[in-house]
């Protein structure tokens, strides 16, 4: 995308951690648009230096957008799988056993627990 970095390289820019930067986005303290799973950051945004702190007592509103499209290509629709079969066998045997020894687990429920908790 012309005119948008990555994440990485916006936090080589700005020599702040990865994190750093995706809290600035979700805070609308960093300009940018989110497609899919992927943060992309304005090249505009990153030309003033650190993004400045919210002033006491102000929420701010999320500047970035959020872009539901499938970022998948026809080369990438076509392509061979990224996990050998063998692996994949061996993955989903060990999930079986984790599930008849922890029973099944609802991650969202643990997750909205966990947000209740703190």
């Amino acid at each position: 995308m012309d005119g948008y970095v990555t994440v990485n390289e916006a936090a080589r820019r700005l020599g702040r951690s990865i994190e750093q930067v995706r809290r600035y986005l979700r805070e609308g303290r960093l300009q940018g648009r989110r497609i899919g799973q992927q943060w992309f950051i304005a090249e505009e945004a990153l030309a003033g230096g650190r993004p400045q702190g919210r002033r006491a007592g102000r929420i701010g509103e999320a500047v970035a957008t959020y872009e539901a499209r499938s970022m998948k290509t026809d080369e990438t629709k076509n392509s061979e799988p990224l996990i050998d079969g063998e692996l994949l066998r061996q993955i989903e045997e060990t999930a079986e056993k984790i599930r008849k020894t922890a029973g099944e687990i609802d991650v969202v429920e643990l997750l909205r627990q966990d947000r209740e908790e703190h």
